[in-house]
């Protein structure tokens, strides 16, 4: 066979594997979804419960890559460089995709290097406080961080987390000094605010729950703009005293911006089928998280909004990579 021809067999049967892929439909392949929080945080505890469904209905393993700190923003990073071949996904969410990408300076912009690929629930978070915290209320708690300026301390999962931000709101509005004390993940927070080294947390509700009905922590405000059913008679912030606001962390599915509309499109259809299949629904029924079920256009409308309102809130607030 002439050397000519050799190449060109060679360079055909290199490239045959590549061209067969390309033609497959999409997923041909695992798909990586990353999880911007180590094992047990909410996006992980999320990410574990859609990813058998999402792989039954893709017919592909969705495999859970957990890509944890500097508030979220590492996974992220990640997923915005990775592949445009829908691949590799982010479940992402206020920390990552609106507050840390507004309060600190990641690498990606949260708008315009990702594809949007559909809403999955909010999480209502709530203030607690140390059972030896002398406050009933969260009016009872400015007054006394009032009386005794820089005595308190509050932990978070890190700058540019929703718990951060929660407790830093609070603060530019009522001129309180409550010190930060950021950890790696808020799990490590609530077991100091359990062992008295912190005296504040804000995180997600149904983890602060099982400690307040065994009495070692007192839930004093919501965060959000309403109060929860699974617990009515905990007010919200803005009922007791800072009006306007509310802050509710949620999270949803991205994809790397370029990525095929196509593949978008088939990615949304199967998030939308997962969570409104019974077994996810119970899932977060059970852990109080409200679904969210939108289109991508509808998702990315909302990221740009609520980008847009924290950098408000931030920047009325002077937080911007406050410690």
């Amino acid at each position: 066979m002439p050397a000519f021809a050799t190449i060109v067999l060679a360079v055909a049967l290199a490239l045959a594997p590549a061209a067969v892929a390309q033609s497959q439909p999409f997923p041909a392949r695992p798909i990586k979804l990353v999880i911007p929080q180590p094992s047990g945080g909410h996006s992980d505890v999320i990410g574990r419960i859609l990813g058998p469904k999402l792989a039954e209905i893709l017919q592909q393993p969705v495999v859970i890559d957990n890509r944890s700190g500097a508030g979220g923003t590492i996974g992220a990073e990640l997923v915005a460089r990775a592949p445009r071949d829908g691949y590799t996904l982010l479940l992402g969410g206020s920390n990552n995709l609106s507050i840390a990408a507004t309060m600190t300076e990641p690498r990606y912009d949260p708008v315009r290097d990702f594809a949007p690929i559909g809403g999955v629930a909010v999480v209502p978070y709530a203030l607690a406080v140390r059972t030896g915290v002398p406050a009933t209320t969260l009016g009872e708690l400015l007054a006394y961080a009032r009386a005794h300026p820089g005595r308190l301390n509050y932990g978070s999962s890190g700058v540019g987390s929703t718990s951060s931000l929660t407790v830093e709101w609070i603060k530019s509005a009522t001129g309180v000094n409550i010190v930060h004390v950021p950890y790696r993940v808020t799990a490590q927070a609530i077991l100091a605010l359990l062992s008295a080294e912190i005296d504040v947390v804000v995180t997600d509700l149904s983890q602060l729950t099982p400690h307040a009905k065994a009495g070692t922590l007192r839930i004093l405000a919501v965060a959000g703009d309403k109060r929860i059913a699974a617990a009515p008679e905990i007010p919200t912030v803005a009922e007791q005293g800072i009006p306007g606001f509310a802050i509710d962390a949620w999270y949803g599915i991205v994809a790397p911006a370029g990525t095929p509309p196509d593949i978008v499109a088939k990615l949304a259809g199967a998030l939308r089928e997962a969570l409104q299949s019974p077994e996810v629904q119970q899932r977060f029924d059970e852990l109080g998280y409200e679904t969210i079920v939108d289109t991508p256009a509808q998702f990315g409308a909302f990221i740009r909004a609520d980008v847009e309102r924290y950098a408000k809130v931030i920047r009325r607030a002077g937080l911007r990579g406050s410690p």
